[in-house]
């Protein structure tokens, strides 16, 4: 027999053991019970505590992350936008001066080209007119050449009366001569003629002994005369030619035609002229001076008493042909300075072609760079769109993020809240 006592009265109550043990265990179970459902609820509790500050950390992260997406996104937005702005303009400004350069360089262009058929009408009609002033006054220099012709002709016939003296004098002096003495004293007799009157004859001339040789021959004398400006006024190539009677190989003039318009040009002479006592029955020489130009250009043959006499012949129809040739080389520099333009003129011009090409390339080459750059951006755009479209999948997916999707696949995760949630309704 066991005694308890009552907690509310304090009245001893004896009881079985039996009953004792039964009613204790039915205490003991009852206080486990209510210790149990009591650790139930702090359970639940801490894990509704702990469900909820992962719900709100959770929350908290994707909030971070989507605000710091969107400022992301809209940083990117907002430089793609300068960016594109700046570019247009960039490329507003370098296509304005590209188009100001091509208007600038148009404008030359034009200008150019006026000023080029400016100056090549004023040109064609100086020329023009120095043209009809040079054929007037060489019409002028013909005619007085022939009359200067003709005093000299009827000057020269009454000394044609003296010729057949001076030949058979000649003769006689040859014939003492040796053959190569005979053409040395020809030269000699020439040289001394010149000198008698080239002070007062031929004071600017030159009458040299011809020592330069070219390809292998030259002359016999070079005769040259300029004015003060250095215009030539005549230049003369001079062979010396004379043969013994008694030798028996008998040379011709026109054996020496082909030699003497040679070394004329080589030695850049405008006559040439063959002093000459062979073919001495020949009246065609015998004449005194005959004009070969029908054979030779520019040449003619002269006895030696016509030596002098031809120089002052064509020596007065050339200086009055000075101030033509004066007036030719003038007109053949101002044709140079016209050409050197023109040449100038068409570099100036292959020389702003080509700075255009370059410039429209390098404009061409703009466009595309451009173009490219907003292909480049479109692709930013892009891809900050398809950014963004991702951004608000994860705002759906967070406003669909449910326990039941989570735990589908793990039903004891499931359980486990379920239970919770079941105790937390208790």
């Amino acid at each position: 027999m066991m005694n308890i006592q009552c907690p509310k009265c304090g009245e001893i109550i004896p009881i079985e053991k039996s009953n004792y043990d039964a009613l204790l265990a039915e205490v003991r179970t009852a206080e486990f019970n209510k210790e149990m459902d009591s650790f139930k609820q702090q359970i639940l509790a801490q894990k509704k505590s702990e469900i909820d500050a992962a719900r709100s950390e959770e929350k908290t992260i994707f909030a971070k992350a989507e605000s710091s997406y969107k400022e992301e996104i809209a940083k990117l937005k907002a430089d793609y936008e300068s960016k594109l702005a700046k570019k247009d303009a960039d490329a507003q400004v370098a296509l304005s001066r590209k188009e100001q350069e091509i208007s600038s360089l148009q404008t030359k262009l034009e200008g150019a080209k006026t000023e080029t058929q400016l100056a090549v009408k004023n040109a064609v009609q100086d020329s023009n007119e120095k043209i009809i002033k040079l054929q007037a006054d060489l019409e002028v220099v013909k005619k007085d050449k022939l009359l200067n012709e003709e005093n000299i002709i009827k000057s020269y016939e009454m000394q044609m009366k003296l010729k057949d003296e001076q030949i058979e004098q000649i003769r006689d002096f040859k014939k003492k001569q040796s053959t190569k003495m005979i053409g040395e004293d020809l030269e000699q007799h020439c040289l001394m003629e010149f000198n008698k009157v080239r002070a007062y004859c031929f004071p600017n001339a030159q009458f040299d002994k011809d020592n330069k040789v070219v390809e292998g021959t030259k002359g016999d004398f070079v005769y040259r005369e300029t004015t003060n400006d250095g215009v030539e006024v005549l230049s003369i190539l001079f062979e010396m030619k004379n043969q013994d009677e008694d030798t028996k190989s008998k040379h011709k003039n026109e054996d020496f035609f082909a030699k003497m318009d040679s070394d004329r040009k080589k030695k850049n002479c405008e006559y040439a002229i063959l002093v000459s006592t062979l073919e001495e029955d020949n009246d065609f020489y015998n004449a005194g001076i005959a004009d070969i130009s029908s054979w030779v250009p520019k040449g003619f043959v002269v006895r030696p008493q016509f030596f002098v006499p031809i120089i002052q012949i064509l020596r007065n129809a050339a200086l009055k042909a000075v101030d033509a040739k004066r007036e030719l080389l003038a007109m053949q520099a101002q044709e140079e300075d016209l050409t050197n333009f023109e040449n100038n003129l068409m570099h100036f011009k292959d020389s702003l072609g080509k700075t255009i090409l370059n410039a429209r390339n390098n404009h061409v080459k703009a466009v595309e760079s451009i173009k490219d750059t907003i292909k480049k951006l479109q692709t930013i755009v892009e891809l900050l769109e398809t950014s963004n479209r991702q951004l608000d999948t994860c705002d759906n997916k967070l406003e669909d993020f449910t326990v039941e999707k989570i735990t589908k696949n793990a039903p004891s995760v499931k359980q486990k809240i379920l239970e919770l949630r079941q105790g937390e309704e208790k």
